[in-house]
């Protein structure tokens, strides 16, 4: 796939869990307080997830697109090896997703919640679809971006399909969780 047509791939994903996000909004409380199971997410701490690593990884976008090259020519992406580890791990299945635990510090559970964590999705996932407006003009092969993973350093075309991916597979568990 070449980098322009992944970018708008990218946008169009983030675009409709926009309007998936403001689909739920509409949900009354006590729906959106629901836990599908003793244990798991209810849909308001799956937005507070979300929005503590869409924060976190805006940040890193902002830092890797000041320092990427302006591309020369719209070419193929290519994954890097712990890109592709990671975007398929973390890749909806159509069999279920693969069970995950995430660490501690970004677990919601049992926060006291309210409907203003699905407005700070949509502006800062908004602000995630700027950064793939302006990485349109990015060597986003050649830019480096940071992971909440210390230490570990990811290709940006990766970073932002990794984000885009824990995005879809949330909304995902947001859906079942309120429905």
């Amino acid at each position: 796939m070449k980098q322009s047509e992944l970018i708008q791939k990218l946008i169009d994903v983030s675009e409709k869990l926009n309007k998936e996000a403001k689909v739920v909004e509409q949900f009354p409380l006590e729906q959106l307080y629901h836990r599908p199971n003793e244990g798991a997410w209810n849909a308001l701490e799956c937005f507070e997830h979300l929005n503590i690593y869409i924060d976190i990884y805006n940040n890193f976008f902002d830092e890797a697109l000041a320092k990427a090259p302006i591309i020369m020519a719209d070419r193929e992406i290519k994954r890097g090896y712990w890109g592709n580890r990671f975007i398929n791990w973390m890749e909806p299945k159509e069999k279920g997703m693969t069970k995950m635990n995430t660490f501690k510090s970004k677990n919601p559970m049992g926060k006291k919640l309210g409907k203003d964590v699905i407005q700070h999705f949509i502006r800062a996932n908004s602000r995630t679809i700027d950064y793939l407006e302006e990485a349109k003009t990015m060597d986003i092969q050649k830019a480096k971006c940071q992971l909440a993973i210390p230490l570990l350093k990811l290709k940006l075309s990766d970073a932002l399909c990794f984000l885009i991916t824990h995005n879809q597979r949330h909304m995902i568990q947001i859906q079942k969780a309120a429905l």
